[in-house]
């Protein structure tokens, strides 16, 4: 690893709150353990800094009762409301429902083929604090 600045896990252990402090305050933080796992330790704006590119791109339809539909692409998620905002709510809650699931259910989603891709789009979901800001992910035309 290029990155020669890491703490063992004793280290850590021995000065979890100052290693907390560090990544929060000062920069990211490196742990290794048995010479082989590495974790990086993030604080919430640098994931967010991280994650930032990571958003959605949709399109906006409208069904043969005049509904608006949004579809996101590369997601299998199908939003309808009687307005675009209400199809925009419906999409923010189902993107939070799905980050949640995928969270929960992580090894399933992440090692299946056609989910993986989706892991950096749902973490940015669950870094942000509230369905306004994940409806900002949204991109749609």
């Amino acid at each position: 690893m290029l990155m020669e600045t890491y703490l063992s896990s004793t280290e850590v252990r021995n000065n979890f709150s100052e290693f907390i402090d560090s990544a929060v305050h000062d920069r990211p933080q490196v742990m290794i353990r048995n010479k082989r796992d590495i974790v990086f330790s993030f604080s919430r704006e640098h994931l967010t800094e991280i994650l930032e590119r990571y958003q959605f791109t949709g399109t906006w339809t409208k069904d043969e009762e005049e509904n608006w539909l949004l579809t996101l692409d590369n997601f299998d998620l199908i939003a309808i409301g009687k307005s675009k905002e209400e199809a925009l709510d419906d999409m923010a809650h189902q993107l939070i429902d799905y980050a949640k699931e995928y969270y929960e259910d992580f090894s399933l989603y992440y090692n299946s083929p056609n989910r993986r891709a989706h892991f950096p789009y749902l973490l940015n979901v669950l870094t942000r604090e509230t369905t306004v800001e994940v409806k900002s992910l949204i991109d749609a035309n």
